[in-house]
């Protein structure tokens, strides 16, 4: 509620005006595999990533506690969370999603609701990497919790010395 939610307001309302609907769910589908590789070809990602990606699909299958938040517009899939949960905290580390309008703010929303339901003290919204990712999470009232030091290779086997920052919502 409030003045500085108004943005929010008008781009959930706008995604569930359009049709927007989420379900929970266990299995990545062809349909997932389709939303991942669509989000992965529009920015250049390192090879760690892409390892994740891939190894995605055995995490979510053998996990006891991970869902997928898919969202649908009809019956297409059209984006996609991937949620665990850890004691009084909901983690949302990764998410994949088509271009729609809102469809991220849509997303959230019902992640921050389910939290709630569930009596979740915290919604982990996975690390602020990029200046955009980190607006979306400012944007949502989000508060860096960790910093996190990273040591990566790049493409060319050289070390990269980076920080990133884990970023948390108090539910």
């Amino acid at each position: 509620r409030g003045g500085s939610y108004d943005c929010l307001r008008y781009r959930v309302n706008n995604a569930i005006k359009r049709g927007y609907t989420l379900s929970l769910g266990k299995e990545i589908t062809p349909a997932h595999s389709y939303v991942m590789a669509y989000h992965v070809s529009k920015r250049d990602y390192n090879l760690w990533d892409y390892q994740l990606f891939l190894r995605l699909h055995n995490y979510v299958g053998k996990s006891t506690t991970a869902k997928l938040f898919n969202a649908f517009l009809g019956d297409v899939l059209i984006g996609f969370d991937v949620v665990d949960f850890l004691d009084n905290t909901m983690a949302t580390p990764l998410g994949f999603y088509l271009d729609y309008p809102s469809l991220a703010d849509f997303v959230m929303y019902k992640e921050i609701e389910y939290a709630k339901e569930q009596k979740f003290e915290w919604l982990d919204i996975g690390w602020a990497c990029s200046p955009g990712l980190e607006e979306f999470k400012k944007k949502w009232k989000g508060i860096p919790r960790f910093n996190i030091c990273v040591q990566e290779y790049s493409n060319r086997n050289l070390l990269a010395n980076g920080e990133k920052v884990l970023v948390s919502i108090r539910v």
